[in-house]
C-alpha cells in the first residue's frame, strides 16, 4: 500500500476540521434563528410581499407572471390582494381566504395571527414604498405547503453562514495547504536524501539548516548511523585481506644439520 504524502494528509485533516466547524455554526444558527418562528414568518412574509412589489406593473400583476404561480398552486393556502388608499380593492387573489376587516386596515405595516379551529391564519399588510397612491398589499397564509418558512430559514443561514463565513473558511483552507506544502518542502529534500542512499557507498552530506528541529535530529541520527555501518563494513571487509595476506607470506626455514655419530667413535 503506498504511504500519502504528509502534506495531503494536514491539508485534509484542515479541511475536515473546517467543515466540522461550518457545520457546527449551521447548526448553532439554524437552531437560533428556527425556534424563533414569528421571525421566520415575518421575513417569509416580507420575501413574498417584496416578489408581489417586484412584479407589479402600475397597479397590477401580470397575468402570467411567476408571482401568481404560488397562489394558483396552493389556492387554499395563500391569497393577496392590492388595497389603494382609498380602501378599494384593485385585485384579489383567492379572496376566500382574506378575511374582510383585512383590507379595512389603514396601516403602513403589521402582521397578525388569527387562531381557528383548523388553523393559525397570518394576515399581513404592507404599504409599498417609493409610491404616491399608497398601493398596499394584503397576505395571507393559513398554512405552507410550499415550504416558505423553510426556504427563509435557508436563507437566514445563507446570509449568516454562507456569505460571511465560508468565503474566509476556504482561503484560509487554501492559505494553510499552501503553507503546509511550503512548509514540508526540505522534508521532502531530505527524504529524497534518504531513498538515495545505497549500502557500501560514502554518506552524502545533507544541509539541515532549513529543517525543523525534529527532521534535523532525523537526519542527523541517519547519518552518525550509517558512518558506523560503514566503518564496521569497512574493518570487516579488511578481516579477510589480512589473513589472505598471512597465508600467502613465505614461511622461514631452519636447516638442521644431523649429528655425526662416528666422528663420537
Amino acid at each position: 500500500m503506498t504511504a500519502r504524502p504528509l502534506a495531503r494528509i494536514l491539508t485534509l485533516r484542515l479541511a475536515l476540521m473546517a467543515g466540522i466547524v461550518v457545520l457546527l455554526n449551521l447548526i448553532a444558527v439554524g437552531f437560533y434563528y428556527g425556534s424563533d418562528r414569528r421571525a421566520i414568518e415575518d421575513k417569509a412574509i416580507d420575501h413574498q410581499i417584496k416578489q408581489i412589489e417586484d412584479a407589479l406593473m402600475d397597479t397590477q400583476l401580470p397575468a402570467q407572471g411567476p408571482a401568481r404561480r404560488l397562489y394558483a398552486d396552493h389556492p387554499d393556502a395563500y391569497a393577496f390582494a392590492l388595497v389603494n388608499r382609498g380602501g378599494i380593492v384593485l385585485e384579489a387573489v383567492n379572496p376566500g381566504l382574506i378575511p374582510t376587516a383585512a383590507t379595512d386596515i389603514f396601516a403602513d405595516n403589521w402582521v397578525t395571527r388569527l387562531n381557528r379551529p383548523d388553523a393559525a391564519l397570518i394576515v399581513a399588510e404592507h404599504e409599498l414604498a417609493d409610491r404616491t397612491d399608497g398601493l398596499r398589499v394584503v397576505f395571507v397564509m393559513t398554512h405552507d405547503p410550499d415550504g416558505l418558512l423553510q426556504q427563509a430559514l435557508l436563507t437566514e443561514l445563507y446570509l449568516h453562514v454562507g456569505l460571511p463565513i465560508l468565503p474566509v473558511v476556504l482561503l484560509l483552507i487554501c492559505a494553510n495547504a499552501w503553507l503546509i506544502r511550503r512548509s514540508l518542502t526540505p522534508l521532502g529534500a531530505a527524504a529524497a536524501w534518504a531513498r538515495d542512499l545505497k549500502p557500501g557507498t560514502s554518506v552524502p552530506q545533507f544541509s539541515t539548516n532549513t529543517l525543523p528541529a525534529e527532521g534535523a535530529d532525523l537526519v542527523q541520527a541517519t547519518q552518525r548511523a550509517l558512518n558506523r555501518l560503514a566503518a564496521a563494513l569497512y574493518a570487516e571487509a579488511r578481516h579477510p585481506a589480512e589473513a589472505a595476506h598471512a597465508l600467502r607470506a613465505p614461511t622461514g626455514w631452519r636447516w638442521i644439520t644431523p649429528p655425526c655419530w662416528t666422528c663420537a667413535m
